[in-house]
């Protein structure tokens, strides 16, 4: 047995009570560089004394560098007490040991490793048996708390197969919401040998356009040179790294972190150095609001409106409500009137007004109608302002210009489109337009008007006056305006629109042999009594005239039917039934032709009309409101 005494790396400082403190400088015995093969053999007591966190353990330690890859046997014998073994990477005992013997022996201790190229320390513990020194006195240092010992180390070549490492990525569904973390997986595949006696350090590099500890908290552990790291353990072949992001406020866009094994000391697949993960950015953009003057002009003889076009950018999904306020030199009521001639929705609250970009569309049409007068004066202006709002941001156009000029009134005259797309007006006088071909965006303004669209897929409006608007061919959208209107949709599927007034509405063609089959036509009353005709003197309205046949693709959908305003006409010579509407149409009571006489539906009678949002118990209030030819 020996007296543990303050040298090498231990120093001990005493007073009357026995030991204050030890140092914590680590200086252990360096057997400088090796190469294989090689040995140290008998390697004795150094009397070193090591302090760790107040407890006293008496401990000698080795160091030593190796300059290539070694089958590492470590051994411990001739001892006197108990003792351990620790191996440790680098010099000193930083960190946790990479290996250490199962337990303190009394007479031998081995370790084996198998080691890569680089500084190893080697460090023999005698413990303490659980003695620790928290509080003075301390108790005096004695030879129970030491232990002699005979130290042999032999290095020879490895000769296993380098492990090959490869990276993937584990789960690749990661986004900025916190809530879907990702990862990377690194293989360790090895051929010929067993795995290594110690965990394998593979280290890589990472880039891409995330920023660590910004957009994700630091991947592994930290190394040299930027470099970092992580361990697979000596029982795995795999490890799963992750990749947690963090939540940061606003749109920041999706970026990418891409890690590379950095490969100078394993052999890779060369197929797998690389892989690259996308931090989705979850954040939505605000749409961006724009506003233009698409025809900055308006005529007060009712000649030609002036248009704003409201812009979006971003998503379509969903209607968005943009709020504006106008000004300018013209006042509202009186100079001019801003009226819906689309389904975009305009309303106002007090001096602000809102129009609604309708779902999966970028923009809305805001029209500027002048009002016509006797008096002569000034050209005039209409200005209109976006008003910003939590929903949008405000693009750089904010704000534009319709000038409404001043004119003398015109008589009635006739107007005939060309064969391109164009807008066509009328007058205050009662007109007669003709759209031709093309499609065509047509208004009647004032006046009793007759208009066509004649060929293509037309938008019409009649205006103020008592007007007669057929759509043509093609699928047609036609407003009655203002008054009184007869309107027809004619050939095709066709959006027919009363709007004020007490209106007639037609779906189908009267002119041809048609008669609405093949047609599925949409018919809006609005405000008035208003009569939605299905058949006529001589025949009922998109019947196909196939009892085989039940023409669900054809029926005239009648969306607002109020029973104590509205009538529906039907031809006198058929006899008809009243039920629910079809599976996979609009829900609402249908209206079908009894083709068989049983008095009860069945599959061979024929479908000619909807009632949108009704029920078949109400159809108490509904077979009083028919009207027979």
């Amino acid at each position: 047995m020996r007296t543990i005494t303050p040298e090498n790396d231990g120093i001990v400082i005493k007073n009357s009570r026995g030991f204050d403190e030890l140092s914590l400088v680590d200086r252990p015995k360096n057997l400088g560089k090796i190469r294989t093969p090689s040995s140290f053999n008998s390697l004795s007591a150094l009397d070193t004394v090591w302090f760790d966190d107040k407890l006293i353990n008496p401990s000698d330690a080795y160091t030593f560098e190796l300059l290539e890859r070694s089958d590492v046997n470590i051994s411990l014998d001739g001892l006197t007490g108990q003792a351990y073994l620790y191996l440790f990477r680098g010099e000193g005992s930083i960190g946790s040991p990479i290996l250490t013997s199962d337990n303190p022996g009394y007479s031998a201790e081995s370790l084996h490793a198998v080691l890569d190229p680089g500084s190893y320390t080697v460090r023999i513990y005698s413990p303490l048996g659980g003695l620790v020194l928290l509080d003075p006195p301390y108790p005096p240092i004695s030879d129970d708390m030491s232990t002699d010992y005979n130290l042999s180390m032999n290095f020879n070549t490895a000769t296993y197969t380098p492990p090959k490492i490869s990276i993937r990525v584990g789960d690749g569904g990661v986004d900025d919401s916190g809530s879907n973390p990702g990862s990377f997986k690194i293989y360790l595949r090895r051929t010929g040998t067993p795995l290594p006696d110690i965990p394998t350090d593979v280290r890589f590099n990472i880039s891409g356009t995330a920023q660590a500890g910004i957009d994700y908290e630091p991947i592994g552990k930290a190394g040299i040179n930027g470099v970092r790291f992580v361990s697979i353990p000596r029982t795995q072949t795999e490890i799963e790294v992750p990749v947690k992001p963090i939540r940061n406020p606003g749109v920041q866009g999706d970026k990418t972190v891409v890690v590379s094994i950095e490969g100078s000391y394993v052999s890779m697949d060369n197929s797998e150095t690389t892989a690259s993960l996308t931090i989705k950015d979850t954040e939505v953009p605000k749409p961006k609001i724009t506003i233009a003057a698409s025809d900055p002009i308006a005529d007060e003889s009712g000649r030609n409106y002036g248009i704003f076009t409201v812009n979006r950018t971003g998503e379509v999904n969903l209607p968005l409500s943009v709020s504006f306020e106008v000004s300018g030199s013209a006042k509202l009521v009186g100079d001019y009137d801003i009226a819906e001639i689309t389904s975009d929705k305009i309303t106002s609250e007090g001096i602000v007004f809102t129009t609604t970009i309708p779902q999966g569309r970028l923009s809305a049409v805001i029209p500027i109608i002048p009002t016509s007068d006797t008096v002569a004066e000034s050209d005039e202006t209409v200005v209109l302002k976006l008003v910003s709002s939590n929903a949008y941001d405000l693009g750089s156009a904010t704000q534009a210009t319709v000038t409404i000029k001043d004119s003398t009134l015109l008589p009635g005259i006739n107007i005939k489109g060309t064969d391109d797309d164009e807008r066509l007006f009328g007058t205050e006088r009662n007109d007669n337009i003709f759209g031709a071909k093309g499609n065509d965006l047509i208004f009647g303004l004032a006046g009793k008007d007759m208009i066509q669209g004649n060929l293509g897929d037309d938008f019409i409006i009649g205006g103020a006056g008592n007007d007669t608007v057929c759509g043509g061919r093609g699928s047609d959208i036609v407003r009655g305006g203002k008054d009184d209107d007869l309107l027809y949709g004619d050939l095709g599927n066709d959006f027919v629109r009363g709007d004020k007034g007490n209106d007639t509405l037609t779906g189908v063609s009267i002119s041809s042999n048609n008669f609405g089959t093949g047609e599925a036509d949409i018919l809006t009353g609005g405000d008035g009594d208003d009569l939605f005709v299905l058949g006529n003197s001589a025949t009922t309205y998109y019947n196909n005239t196939n009892n085989a046949i039940p023409g669900i693709g054809d029926y005239a959908l009648i969306a607002d039917f109020v029973a104590i305003e509205d009538m529906i006409q039907l031809q006198t010579g058929s006899n008809y039934l009243i039920g629910s509407s079809p599976a996979g149409l609009p829900r609402g009571v249908g209206i079908f032709i009894d083709n068989d006489g049983l008095g009860g539906l069945t599959a061979n009678d024929e479908l000619i009309g909807i009632l949108q949002n009704l029920l078949p118990a109400d159809v108490g209030l509904i077979t009083s409101r028919f009207s027979f030819v």
